[in-house]
């Protein structure tokens, strides 16, 4: 099949990225299509006229939501900083922390005191004004620590230097950092970790290897800790499906500044066409599990039924945010599986914590990835694909790690990260 790619407009002036099959779903939506030669000359111009009339909608919105807070603010031991799905929230849920918005889409409060004014006009010429904001905020909440779950977060890095040995940045890996491959030199030099708890000693040893500043930890997955703490009780390792198949976003953003992430989509529409020959040729159960959610899941489920047809195919769909009770259906859905395939991600890796026989498939060739031997495979050729789930599918759990002969917590650590928060917990209860 030959990959095609469709790009539409909302009305907030952002560019999608899209599989065409599913092109009536955003015309039905009044979502405006743009041809290929108009999203060349969006993305050229995207640092200009596009990207100013977004930001003056931004701008519009967040003065028409937002409530002004003035006066003195509480001092609070903890700020947490930019929690969007509530992962944070819940591990310090029994603590009186202070929560900072930091996303112009997400901001609903701005603080303001004379202390705070006092410092953005002063320090005008110095940097942007949301960063003296920033600054000067957190310098009146005066709290012990700041911890964020989003490690990539530039603000989060030009504060957690601004503030080295004056308060505790303390940040937590969300996801694998294969954007990091593809910074360049200045970029990398802007990031700094105070600490950064991370996923597995591949990623310590990736941030090393890259030359970023900080002070790594082997912690282990944040959201894994969460679900196993969550479901304790009803986990459910009954096998369902014989193949979990990670997916990727089939409805992205497009960023002008990330091209490399244009192939994400046609990538993975080769392995759906390879997977799909698979599963009807061995007549195998399948489930995939979405990452989207919002309207961009609807398009993502619509795509999926046409594609999959009458196939033994599951659709695994996540809950918005911690609080929404399906948020970790993924991580049920690779429990019931005997196998779990991908391209590279985040899950993907999780998959280890649970001792899952697991194939990361990267047509990349340029390694930007844990895997290896019986756990990769990089080619676009179904037969390529086909002998290696074969392989997986005979040979039992053991053999399979046997093969591997990874290191211990090299692709996801096994240690449980409410450790490390119930450490800090105790630490500033004696403060």
């Amino acid at each position: 099949m030959k990959t095609k790619i469709s790009y539409f407009v909302d009305d907030k002036f952002n560019i999608y990225q899209t599989p065409s099959n599913i092109d009536n779903f955003f015309l039905n939506r009044k979502f405006k299509k743009i041809n290929n030669a108009e999203i060349k000359d969006l993305k050229k111009n995207n640092k200009i006229f596009f990207r100013l009339k977004r930001r003056i909608n931004i701008y519009f919105n967040l003065f028409k939501r937002v409530k002004f807070m003035y006066g003195l603010i509480k001092k609070k031991k903890i700020i947490i900083f930019d929690d969007i799905t509530g992962e944070l929230s819940f591990f310090f849920k029994k603590k009186d922390f202070f929560l900072i918005n930091s996303r112009l889409i997400n901001i609903n409060k701005l603080y303001f005191n004379i202390n705070i004014l006092k410092f953005i006009i002063l320090n005008y010429f110095k940097r942007s004004i949301k960063l003296n904001y920033l600054i000067a905020l957190i310098s009146n909440i005066d709290p012990k620590i700041v911890v964020t779950f989003i490690d990539n977060s530039k603000e989060f890095h030009y504060l957690s230097k601004y503030f080295n040995k004056k308060i505790r940045f303390l940040a937590i890996q969300n996801a694998t950092r294969g954007d990091y491959h593809y910074l360049t030199k200045k970029e990398k030099e802007k990031i700094f970790f105070q600490k950064l708890f991370c996923i597995g000693g591949y990623d310590i040893e990736l941030l090393k290897n890259l030359k970023i500043s900080g002070n790594f930890q082997n912690a282990g997955s944040l959201r894994t800790s969460i679900f196993v703490n969550k479901f304790n009780n009803e986990l459910n390792q009954k096998k369902i499906f014989d193949i979990c198949l990670i997916g990727k976003n089939l409805v992205k953003v497009v960023h002008a500044d990330l091209n490399y992430e244009d192939s994400i989509i046609p990538e993975y529409l080769i392995l759906l066409e390879n997977i799909k020959r698979y599963v009807e040729e061995k007549k195998l159960s399948l489930v995939v599990c979405c990452k989207n959610y919002g309207f961009k899941l609807d398009a993502e489920k619509f795509f999926y039924e046409k594609f999959f047809g009458s196939l033994n195919v599951s659709i695994s769909m996540n809950g918005k945010d911690l609080y929404d009770r399906n948020y970790f259906n993924s991580y049920k859905s690779i429990l019931k599986s005997e196998i779990v395939v991908g391209l590279n991600s985040t899950l993907l890796r999780e998959s280890f914590y649970f001792d899952k026989k697991t194939l990361c498939v990267d047509f990349s060739q340029k390694k930007k990835q844990p895997f290896k031997d019986i756990s990769l495979c990089e080619s676009k050729n179904f037969n390529d694909l086909k002998f290696k789930l074969d392989l997986l599918l005979k040979m039992n759990r053991d053999d399979y790690f046997k093969n591997l002969n990874y290191p211990e917590d090299y692709i996801v650590s096994k240690n449980d990260i409410f450790t490390e928060i119930n450490n800090i917990n105790q630490t500033l209860e004696r403060q």
